[in-house]
């Protein structure tokens, strides 16, 4: 490991979701979620001996997890960047607000934008309540207005693979919008492969979005450093995902040299620009 290098580690705090997403891959099989303690005890051991950037907050859905302001706060007070990706539900204005000055980031999932889509593909709970239109762009303009960075991540499947982004992304104007393949993922009782869109068909999809920046990701595998909501290392280099080192018992910089990990493409992925990332919208 190069220790002039920052990275950007990915903390899956919780499996738990109110959204029931047909492509969603954060199946781990982990128990209940782990305590803010030993969360804290994760985020030293992979701060001792690791260069970390930003600790990227994720899900399931992070803002169900009841100690996460005081893991924010704790990664505050190591002078360490503050990420979170939620799907928006359960944020609302007053909480954008008294995230400022915390939180670099934050990233709203938004994989479709007519509400039949959004509960076609089960972006939306169990009631079949969903986060419409105009309320994800209240939320994007209040995030943007308490200087936050604004990041848009969108997964494409057989789905939604024809929805129009277009006048949602121009007007909401994000930082950064990753467009994603959907990962194919099956764990014996989950299994999302029939929804699973073909590498020519999310190609295309992208192409209708040549003026629009934006960055395209067709797979993770070796340049995603995530910690499952079982406080293990994962290595996603496989087919299916492999845990390989609960950092609740082992040393992290140890486990991250036995990573599959590929630093050119981790590093195209965070530094590159993509399809016109670096200008601004339209």
């Amino acid at each position: 490991m190069k220790q002039e290098k920052k990275y950007v580690i990915n903390l899956h705090l919780l499996e738990n979701c109110n959204y029931c997403c047909k492509h969603c891959f954060a199946r781990f099989n982990s128990g209940r979620p782990l305590t803010v303690r030993d969360w804290k005890r994760i985020i030293d051991n992979i701060t001792a001996e690791t260069p970390v950037s930003r600790f990227n907050l994720a899900g399931g859905e992070p803002l169900l997890y009841q100690g996460l302001d005081e893991i924010i706060d704790y990664i505050n007070s190591n002078s360490i960047l503050v990420s979170l990706i939620t799907n928006g539900h359960l944020l609302s204005e007053e909480r954008i607000r008294s995230l400022k000055g915390k939180i670099y980031m934050i990233g709203l999932s938004i994989d479709a934008i007519r509400p039949d889509m959004l509960l076609k593909i089960g972006r939306c709970t169990n009631k079949g309540e969903i986060l419409t239109p105009v309320r994800s762009m209240s939320l994007c303009n209040t995030i943007k207005e308490n200087n936050m960075q604004l990041k848009i991540n969108t997964v494409v499947s057989k789905l939604n693979f024809q929805e129009n982004f277009t006048d949602f992304i121009e007007t909401v104007c994000p930082d950064r919008w990753k467009i994603l393949k959907m990962k194919r993922f099956s764990n014996g009782m989950f299994d999302n492969s029939e929804i699973e869109i073909s590498e020519n068909e999310f190609n295309q999809f992208c192409s209708m979005y040549s003026s629009i920046p934006h960055i395209k990701e067709i797979n993770l595998k070796n340049s995603y450093v995530f910690i499952d909501s079982g406080g293990r290392l994962v290595d996603n280099s496989g087919e299916y995902d492999k845990p390989i080192s609960n950092l609740l018992l082992e040393d992290f910089s140890s486990a991250f040299r036995s990573l599959t990990f590929d630093e050119s493409l981790y590093e195209s992925r965070y530094n590159s620009t993509g399809n016109n990332a670096g200008e601004k919208c339209p």
